[in-house]
């Protein structure tokens, strides 16, 4: 019969307390000798919660991706016939209208915080897919160098310096990419792609710990969320419902994601809030 050592290749460690329930000791198991039990620390599920209503319900927007629940950033998106330029700040509670976009449009992507922001790429009715960059200072925008690939309907994750464009479409044809691009505050760099192709997803977090989630594989809509260490991405938790193209903020630990719509095209209002997983120790039982 084969052994745990066999199988794990270590033995089962003897501990007279139980260590911490933290991410580094999540999936051991070990022999706690006060109690007499084998134990085990498990991860729980992220989750979601209700956030504050947008002044403005829409789709297709962005958001400062470095921001946090009690200061985040949404700009542009639809419905307009070109994109709309409107541009909102969270302080925790509620949403305030500020200084508007330079250029109006939908399905750009965001990155940076609340006072240091980038938004670039996007989609106008006239010429198309974009490669324009705005850069935010905390009160108004001012356009800068511009991508060097036009697309849209991605987002973006990062400081305004070291940003990660994440997914898309893409012309042409069939236009949902799983594509992750770097960049370092001058140019962008191709690096891992996604487990899921998709475009009008949602993400927030730095270029070494970014979550996205939502989106479409044209058509259906997602719950999917993964999870970016730098290197490649990882399937965590779900959502609770299912939307593209909406805006959020935060860190791989926390954030929030408001608008967006559903898989019936209805134009959303509703947030939901991410917690980074919590570790619990369990005792195992053994027969």
């Amino acid at each position: 019969m084969s052994t745990y050592k066999g199988i794990q290749g270590y033995s089962v460690q003897t501990l007279s307390s139980d260590p911490s329930p933290t991410a580094s000791v999540a999936g051991q198991l070990w022999f706690n000798s006060t109690s007499s039990t084998y134990k085990i620390a498990v991860a729980a599920g992220g989750a979601w919660a209700s956030g504050g209503t947008m002044i403005t319900p829409r789709s297709e927007l962005a958001g400062a991706v470095q921001g946090t629940q009690s200061a985040g950033l949404i700009f542009g998106g639809m419905p307009n016939p070109t994109g709309r330029d409107l541009t909102e700040s969270y302080d925790g509670t509620s949403w305030t209208e500020v200084n508007d976009l330079v250029t109006g449009r939908a399905g750009q992507m965001g990155a940076g915080t609340q006072t240091a922001g980038l938004c670039f790429g996007g989609y106008t009715a006239d010429p198309g897919y974009q490669d324009l960059t705005e850069n935010w200072d905390g009160t108004s925008w001012t356009e800068v160098n511009d991508l060097n690939t036009a697309r849209a309907y991605l987002p973006g994750a990062g400081t305004s310096t070291a940003s990660l464009a994440i997914c898309g479409q893409v012309p042409p044809s069939p236009y949902v990419s799983d594509k992750t691009e770097s960049y370092d505050g001058t140019s962008w760099s191709e690096v891992n792609a996604c487990n899921t192709e998709r475009y009008g997803n949602t993400a927030w977090g730095i270029q070494t710990a970014a979550l996205t989630m939502a989106g479409t594989g044209d058509p259906p809509r997602y719950t999917l969320t993964e999870s970016f260490d730098g290197t490649s991405w990882t399937e965590v938790a779900d959502m609770a419902g299912k939307r593209m193209s909406a805006a959020g903020g935060g860190s791989s630990t926390d954030g929030l994601i408001g608008g967006g719509s559903d898989t019936g095209e209805a134009q959303l209002d509703t947030s939901e809030e991410w917690s980074d997983p919590t570790y619990t120790i369990k005792t195992v039982t053994t027969s």
